[in-house]
């Protein structure tokens, strides 16, 4: 009975032991545990059968075969995860490396953790030049030697934070726009562009608008421009400013209702729908506009231009003042119908001839008789449609003479 209950004691205790011996061999402070315990492994084992012998050692190779089995399947799942990695480093290395765009990105301590292929040909770099650990004022530094920059640390990082960026021209005549911004680890990444093409464009169009607009200062004509779309005048010439009493400054931005009085608005925003509604873009008209106490006439031309869509977007108009020169009209036509009266009334017959074709350009009342006609049915025409050839004849040869 007592050696069953010791067989049983010892099934008892089995997974103990084995524990015991686990413990020994993986930590180091298993070894001091087991022999200041008072149940040291030596004594157990030398009290102990055979059979019991054998399965401590059994459980313990279990153990150990298992504890190797985690430690290979660890290691794999690392290299795993480390290829992985590599992987998408190579990946993402190569995808910023085909950039048209530099890119260089610092850590937290500002040290250089990645440099892309077109920001050293952008400033004639090499790999050398940005060694390990490089940071990024110690770049600056570099580019400021190779007198790519002349700018300081402060200055160059507030500059290129800004939405526009930095523009630095190189001693070659590149122009390279900087753009840096904050990255969440404390870091930062930077862009730069080669923008030589678009500073060059951008150059261009800023001499052709001042040209344009220098053209259209010293044309006599008022001439201005608006957005059809909310219609605020983007553009006013200097006989704009002349004839309206305001400053361009002024006109600029505004709308024609908060410029001029009701009716002289009502006129301009009628003329603009008319040209907006016309199915070759233009209107052409006149309208009286009120010019402090007095009123002009204005002659108008609308013109409107067309996006690439072919949609509206701008309405140019052109106008000019004809108060004084309907006046002259008026003018000349009252002193054509006195002269005229006065011709008619003259007592003798008078005819009005061109000389290059002999045809009547002009008969008073009196020469109706000799025409035998009305004066108006004779303009036109010449002696050899009215008289005889014989008279006809005579006409012409006095007429020579």
């Amino acid at each position: 009975m007592a050696d069953k209950n010791w067989q049983a004691g010892g099934k008892s205790l089995f997974p103990a032991q084995v524990v015991v011996c686990v413990v020994a061999t993986v930590t180091p402070f298993g070894a001091a545990s087991a022999v200041s315990s008072n149940f040291s492994a030596r004594d157990y084992i030398g009290s102990a059968d055979p059979g019991m012998i054998w399965q401590m050692l059994i459980g313990g190779i279990v153990i150990a075969s298992f504890l190797a089995a985690v430690a290979l399947w660890v290691h794999s799942a690392l290299r795993k995860v480390k290829r992985t990695q590599l992987r998408r480093n190579a990946f993402v290395s190569s995808a910023l490396n085909n950039l048209s765009q530099g890119v260089v990105m610092t850590d937290a301590q500002r040290r250089v953790v990645f440099c892309n292929d077109r920001y050293l040909e952008i400033y004639g770099l090499t790999r050398a030049d940005v060694p390990k650990y490089m940071t990024g004022p110690e770049l600056l530094e570099m580019r400021r030697r190779n007198g790519l920059i002349k700018l300081s640390d402060e200055e160059f990082r507030a500059r290129a934070s800004t939405p526009e960026g930095l523009v630095t021209e190189l001693p070659d005549g590149r122009s390279v726009v900087t753009r840096q911004f904050p990255l969440p680890n404390g870091g930062s990444v930077a862009t730069h562009e080669d923008c030589s093409e678009q500073r060059k464009l951008s150059r261009q169009l800023a001499s052709t608008k001042q040209f344009l607009e220098s053209v259209l200062d010293n044309v006599p004509v008022c001439v201005a421009a608006k957005n059809i779309d909310d219609g605020r005048y983007i553009f006013a010439n200097r006989a704009f400013e002349r004839f309206s009493r305001f400053s361009r400054d002024h006109i600029v931005g505004k709308r024609a209702d908060e410029i001029f009085r009701p009716e002289t608005t009502a006129s301009i925003e009628a003329a603009d729908q008319a040209a907006l509604s016309s199915p070759d873009g233009q209107f052409r008209n006149e309208f009286v506009v009120e010019r402090g106490a007095k009123k002009r006439v204005l002659s108008s031309v609308r013109v409107v231009a067309r996006d690439e869509q072919n949609r509206p977007e701008f309405l140019i108009a052109l106008f000019d003042d004809v108060t004084d020169r309907r006046s002259l009209s008026k003018e000349l036509e009252n002193t054509k119908k006195f002269l005229e009266l006065v011709v008619d009334n003259i007592p003798v017959s008078l005819i009005v001839e061109r000389v290059s074709d002999g045809r009547y350009l002009l008969a008073n009342r009196s020469a109706e008789t000799i025409l035998n006609r009305r004066r108006e049915d004779a303009t036109g025409l010449t002696a050899a449609d009215i008289f005889n050839p014989r008279e006809a004849k005579l006409i012409i040869a006095r007429d020579e003479a």
